[in-house]
């Protein structure tokens, strides 16, 4: 279907286009994007879902009320190339146009964000007084957050019609997931997806972050189905606890769950670990912590929504969380046994991972920056770590998700970053760990 709306420079706001020579703009971009209305939703998340054309005449900054255009755009449209606006110049006028195409989910607004945005500005050709001049812009997903061209420098179009067919190309294929995988482990196919979340409301939340959009790029990896258990920490051999907890943790903190001897609960999500522990524990078996970009991209549904299940908030049987509270009666004190929660999982073709938003909050290989901090600045970022220590809290590092006794659903959502203070001595009852692994 091919779209037919024209924006008439001469006369804003002017209904009925005289026969005068046309500009006929096609748009094209190799970035993921929605299905169209009505198609079956495409395997791939759609990055951005809007098109915005603003036509500056000469001599102007902005456009008149009646020069700008907003577009919902899909795959298919663009795909086939017939993404296009009809622009109708005065005679000797080379007006420029700015082409954005941003994503407008994240805000009440739904204004384009430079972040979420891939913008270019160009000068339309010179036309006859009759006939239509066919040119392109190409908009590659690269090129997010950037401004390329200016009202005082205007790029040159692409002359002639783009025939599309490279929607949807960009990042390119995943790396395979492995044919064999050792019990337990769960590969997550990579791609690209936003992390942040602008509509977070983080403002009367101390150490928290998230509320900054940047465009990801993931590799395909693989991850323990589950959280780490007592028993397999133990078996590790690194089941030791540094500071003031050690031994039994049990007899210091009644809500830890390991214990110095095997006893009943070798099969329960292991708490109380530091995160110095937890890294040596998946270095031991011949993984890593997982990033934290890893960790919102499990809990986004690989970037598709607000929470692992989707955008509705929790109720008490969806994840293990506020058991001493709301949801008291249906959670115990403490951890349960993995899975137990009915859409606090992650569905994929290999398997499902289990209690990413609920049960334990779990460490992150990363140290903590702040949302503004060097770590988390660019727009594109490529399986992206953080190794540099803050310059506010140099000793700590992140984690992600919520647990059984806590009674904030913020938590749970995918893009909600916090953070622990120390890395070699801190543990919590709440706090837990899974290990990822390279593919090949």
């Amino acid at each position: 279907m091919r779209w037919a709306f024209l924006l008439l420079l001469a006369a804003c706001g002017e209904r009925t286009l005289p026969p005068k020579g046309q500009v006929l703009l096609y748009v094209d971009t190799d970035a993921p994007l929605p299905a169209a209305p009505g198609s079956a939703p495409r395997k791939v998340p759609g990055l951005f879902d809007r098109l915005r054309i603003d036509i500056i005449p000469e001599g102007e900054s902005a456009p008149c009320e009646a020069c700008t255009r907003v577009f919902t755009i899909d795959h298919d449209t663009v795909f086939a190339g017939e993404a296009s606006v009809g622009i109708v110049p005065e005679p000797g006028e080379r007006p420029r146009v700015r082409v954005r195409l941003y994503r407008s989910g994240g805000t009440a607004s739904a204004e384009p964000r430079a972040t979420s945005t891939v913008e270019k500005v160009i000068r339309l050709p010179d036309i006859d007084e009759t006939g239509i001049v066919e040119v392109s812009v190409f908009l590659p997903a690269t090129d997010v957050g950037q401004v390329l061209g200016s009202l005082d420098a205007p790029l040159d179009p692409i002359e002639g019609r783009d025939a599309g067919g490279r929607t949807g190309s960009w990042p390119g294929e995943p790396a395979p997931c492995p044919e064999v995988l050792d019990p337990g482990q769960v590969c997550v196919p990579g791609g690209a997806f936003w992390m942040g979340d602008p509509r977070l409301d983080l403002s009367s939340v101390d150490d928290t972050g998230g509320e900054r959009e940047r465009l990801v790029v993931m590799s395909t990896f693989v991850v323990d189905a589950a959280e780490v258990t007592v028993g397999a920490i133990r078996a590790s051999g690194v089941a030791r606890l540094q500071g003031a907890i050690s031994g039994d943790p049990s007899e210091v903190l009644p809500d830890c769950v390991y214990t110095a001897e095997p006893g009943d609960r070798e099969s329960m999500p292991v708490n109380c670990v530091t995160w110095f522990t937890a890294n040596n524990h998946c270095q031991a078996i011949g993984g890593q912590l997982p990033s934290e970009a890893q960790l919102e991209y499990l809990l986004s549904g690989r970037g598709r929504s607000r929470y692992v299940w989707g955008e509705s908030d929790p109720a008490c049987v969806d994840a293990v969380y506020a058991a001493e509270d709301q949801c008291a009666g249906v959670w115990p004190t403490g951890p349960s046994p993995a899975g137990s929660a009915l859409r606090d999982r992650l569905v994929l073709p290999g398997g499902e991972v289990v209690d990413l938003a609920g049960n334990l909050a779990e460490w992150a290989r990363d140290r903590w920056q702040r949302d503004e901090e060097p770590c988390w600045g660019p727009s594109l970022l490529s399986d992206p770590t953080c190794e540099t220590p803050s310059s506010i809290d140099p000793d700590a590092r992140s984690l992600r998700g919520s647990a059984w006794q806590e009674d904030v659903a913020l938590n749970m959502q995918a893009a909600t970053r916090r953070r622990l203070a120390d890395e070699m001595f801190a543990v919590s009852s709440t706090l837990g760990l899974r290990c990822v692994y390279p593919s090949p």
